[in-house]
């Protein structure tokens, strides 16, 4: 059928040929390809490169065998600053696209991928149904503390106390008892934060507890602070357990914060009644983060005390 001149043979050795360079180059160029460094990733600029590295993701094989969602989950547990821009960034990159022609249908896919991984026992957010048991146990061990110092015969009588703060992104509702110079008590903090946060918007609440002690004078400073009738100074800490909803132009989502809030306190007693009214200052430290970085810092706080 091919003749005696071999055409036909030469022919389909020329096909076995390519076929067979086709089938080395996609063999060798694909290893090349994922052994590349991930510094080498479109998006990623050198910070975000040290982070990979630093929990072992060193090549574009590496992030591409764990996928974007959970590299950024681990990347997150070491590194809580890294925002959801890297998870943009990576998801992208590993389509070699630039990370704002993601759709926002795609964005939303990969942070509901990633909210969905559980790192297991290193996780940081505590389950909300843990919440309230986690915050009565502590409020018993403040109390416990709280009287530690006095004997059986010398325990003041409790009293309870209301107090409504607040502040200029939200607003505090506590009820407690008071003890001698001591405050125990529990409540909500309520957040409207708008755009004082790192989002477009944030608002949410949660539960919390704290204690606080209370100063009324001292040596030459008869019947309050600095010698004034009914002022008092105090120190206060509170610890939070916030869910909070944050919304940027594009993206939204939940971020789950355990917030410290210590403050230096001024009380200044209503003469005849129970009531009292309150300044504080002090600061919101995100203790643990669960989800994308939020608003802290500075605070400042005013109020009303109920007390007998």
């Amino acid at each position: 059928m091919c003749g005696r001149n071999g055409k036909c043979m030469t022919m389909v050795g020329a096909v076995g040929r390519l076929f067979g360079a086709l089938i080395y180059n996609s063999s060798t160029d694909m290893p090349q390809a994922d052994e590349r460094p991930v510094s080498e990733l479109k998006n990623l600029g050198p910070s975000s490169a040290e982070w990979l590295a630093d929990v072992d993701i060193v090549t574009v094989g590496d992030l591409r065998r764990l996928g974007p969602a959970l590299a950024w989950r681990i990347v997150r547990e070491r590194f809580p600053q890294a925002n959801i821009l890297l998870l943009w960034a990576m998801a992208a990159g590993l389509d070699d696209r630039h990370w704002q022609s993601l759709r926002t249908d795609e964005k939303t896919a990969l942070r509901a991928e990633a909210e969905r991984i559980s790192l297991g026992p290193g996780a940081r957010s505590v389950p909300p149904d843990m919440r309230i048991p986690i915050l009565v146990l502590a409020a018993c061990s403040l109390l416990g503390l709280t009287t530690a110092r006095y004997t059986p015969a010398q325990v003041p009588a409790f009293s309870p106390l209301l107090e409504a703060q607040v502040y200029p992104a939200g607003g505090i509702l506590v009820g407690g008892v008071r003890l001698g110079p001591f405050d125990v008590h529990a409540g909500w903090n309520l957040a409207r934060r708008g755009n004082f946060g790192k989002h477009d918007n944030e608002r949410g609440g949660g539960p919390g507890l704290g204690a606080g002690i209370w100063r009324s004078g001292g040596p030459g400073m008869a019947g309050g602070l600095l010698g004034v009738a009914g002022l008092h100074a105090g120190l206060r800490v509170d610890l939070w357990y916030l869910d909070i909803d944050w919304r940027d132009r594009a993206t939204r989502g939940s971020t789950q914060i355990t917030v410290l809030q210590p403050t230096i306190r001024l009380r200044f007693d209503l003469p005849g009644t129970p009531l009292a009214m309150t300044a504080a200052a002090g600061a919101e430290i995100n203790m643990t983060t669960d989800g994308e970085d939020v608003g802290e810092g500075a605070i400042g706080l005013v109020g009303l005390r109920w007390a007998f």
